[in-house]
């Protein structure tokens, strides 16, 4: 006697919309492609699993679902939170049980259970199955789709929005507060290769390119407006300086710090001058001395 057919209880292909819901919308936006395609093979685990429900109370069960979809457990969950509070899946049975269930997919796949002899499950044979399995007796009254789940929706994404728009506020204004010091630089008339090296000397010996810093750099560069200002970015970049001081540049052309103005060189002529007289009245008492003239 040939045995009847064993009752099929997956699907090996389901409908899914191309239209964009708020929903999908909210999840895409949130988590990027990943939220996407974690959705969508939850479905497909969902239609080739029995009954098409997940228990991932087993952690191995929870590792092998993360795999699949390509992301990690913690996002894994996060994902399946936010649809649960979005309506997508039942949120009792989830955040009680830790058990997938889809009603909408379940909607979704009648047409194929119209073709053969046993029914597609549903929320009460689910019920029964689960506390077949003793997974966990739950109260049917809770596993309902919370009602207003458009309206909480709206108020989500609406959230969401109105936290993104804050956040690109923040980092326009941060951007436009930004102080430039290379632009700073090159407004107040230094040669732009000189700039572009010397940021390199500052970078390399770890400055700050703060408004404090390019406020002290000028300041040095205004004490002394007859040495051109190009010059002096020349010298820090020849020399490696991360900053400047006029006394640097100075050393730097008098490096034993000798003085070499004129008052300086007609002091020392006067100083050889008397030398010499003093060396000729010595040598004249020398000859007086020995009264012949000669020394």
């Amino acid at each position: 006697m040939a045995l009847g057919r064993k009752e099929k209880n997956t699907v090996d292909y389901f409908p899914f919309l191309c239209k964009e819901g708020k929903s999908m919308f909210y999840i895409e936006k949130k988590y990027g492609n990943d939220g996407y395609a974690t959705w969508f093979k939850i479905l497909r685990q969902l239609a080739v699993n029995e009954n098409h429900w997940l228990n991932l109370n087993d952690p191995t069960a929870l590792m092998y679902l993360s795999s699949k979809c390509g992301v990690s457990e913690d996002i894994l969950v996060n994902i399946i939170n936010d649809l649960c509070k979005l309506g997508e899946f039942n949120s009792s049975l989830w955040f009680e049980n830790k058990v997938l269930f889809n009603e909408k997919f379940i909607d979704s796949i009648q047409e194929a259970y119209k073709k053969r002899n046993n029914k597609c499950i549903n929320l009460d044979t689910l019920f029964e199955i689960l506390d077949t399995l003793s997974i966990r007796k739950l109260n049917k009254s809770n596993l309902k789709v919370p009602e207003n789940t458009q309206i909480r929706l709206d108020k989500i994404i609406q959230e969401e929005i109105k936290s993104d728009n804050i956040k690109e506020e923040n980092i326009l204004f941060e951007k436009e507060t930004k102080f430039d010091f290379k632009k700073k630089l090159l407004d107040y008339g230094f040669d732009s290769q000189l700039v572009n090296d010397w940021l390199i000397v500052r970078k390399n010996k770890k400055a700050s390119n703060t408004e404090t810093a390019f406020k002290m750099f000028i300041d040095e560069i205004e004490k002394d407006l007859t040495v051109d200002k190009n010059y002096v970015l020349k010298i820090c970049c020849e020399k490696s300086w991360k900053g400047f001081k006029q006394e640097w540049l100075k050393n730097l052309e008098n490096p034993y710090g000798k003085q070499s103005n004129n008052k300086d060189r007609e002091q020392r002529s006067g100083e050889v001058r008397s030398l010499n007289e003093l060396s000729s009245k010595v040598l004249d008492g020398l000859a007086s001395q020995n009264g012949d003239g000669s020394v």
